[in-house]
């Protein structure tokens, strides 16, 4: 799998902005910037504590999004980015967080799928949302994307 000892910390943004915002710069993201409301999922070296990945997770508009993953380019493939998808996974099985929406690069269905995101159509996502990925469309036209909806699975009644 990987040869690096990893560990996964859950921050506010207040908290993880002195290690995410360097890392954006680092990873050729630098107009992301941490926020205080947002919750980070920081993958870290645990050697030297330096930033491998994260997750940023933010609640707009009433709806809970998965807004962003990077994986530092150093350690891709390494099956890293899953560690990290399935500890924001288990943050929303948690907290008992039901709908979470995300608007990945197409050639990511698959990755993730593997936590039960499912692609769905432009008018079953709420309007800001419809309008942010027409946005992404428009302004970056040779990429593709796509509206995923992760839906909580409901218990089996017997």
């Amino acid at each position: 799998m990987n040869n690096v000892l990893t560990r996964v910390e859950i921050m506010n943004g207040a908290e993880a902005k002195a290690l995410v915002d360097p890392f954006y710069v680092a990873v050729g993201k630098s107009h992301y910037q941490a926020r205080n409301d947002d919750t980070f999922f920081i993958l870290l070296d645990s050697a030297n504590n330096n930033v491998i990945g994260t997750v940023r997770y933010c609640v707009e508009e009433g709806v809970s999004m998965l807004r962003s993953m990077n994986v530092h380019p150093d350690f891709r493939g390494k099956k890293l980015g899953e560690l990290l998808l399935h500890a924001f996974e288990n943050y929303l099985i948690k907290n008992n967080i039901k709908n979470t929406f995300c608007i990945p690069y197409g050639h990511l269905k698959r990755f993730y799928g593997t936590i039960n995101f499912k692609t769905i159509s432009d008018d079953e996502a709420p309007v800001f949302l419809q309008e942010r990925i027409n946005s992404y469309r428009l302004n970056y036209a040779d990429k593709s994307f796509l509206l995923m909806r992760r839906a909580a699975k409901e218990p089996q009644i017997a």
